[in-house]
């Protein structure tokens, strides 16, 4: 049988009705698992677009690597970790930006914004807040 995944949503309840059909037609000879979560909504291309120009522009006024700003941002949201690659100690960000959501990647696009605040340096305005 495929996997079938439903995003419930309040204005849809034919969604749900669908979903409550699906479970009631199952099988009973073999074992099913059904997860419900909340839905997180997934951080957009434009917003990770952005926040690499945003590491980009940084990075040129204070002379770091766009991967090393990027890095920065990671640390100032999950801190960071001491890990041993081949004998030696390095610190790194914890997390990955990967797994962010929207919420948590706008975040790390404010994070860019406070860490340039603080260093004086003038970021231009979000996209579309013109």
């Amino acid at each position: 049988m495929a996997t079938n995944k439903y995003i419930l949503w309040p204005a849809r309840p034919d969604v749900r009705q669908r979903l409550l059909t699906t479970i009631a037609t199952l099988p009973d000879d073999k074992t099913w698992e059904v997860v419900i979560k909340p839905y997180v909504s997934k951080k957009t291309a434009e917003q990770r677009g952005w926040f690499h120009a945003l590491c980009g522009i940084f990075g040129d006024e204070v002379g770091l690597t766009k991967g090393q700003v990027k890095e920065i941002a990671k640390a100032q949201l999950f801190g960071w970790e001491k890990i041993s690659y081949g004998g030696i100690e390095l610190v790194i960000a914890e997390g990955h930006s990967e797994d962010l959501n929207l919420k948590e990647y706008s975040q790390l696009i404010e994070a860019i914004y406070i860490m340039a605040g603080d260093a004086g340096i003038v970021l231009p305005p979000p996209r579309g807040s013109e």
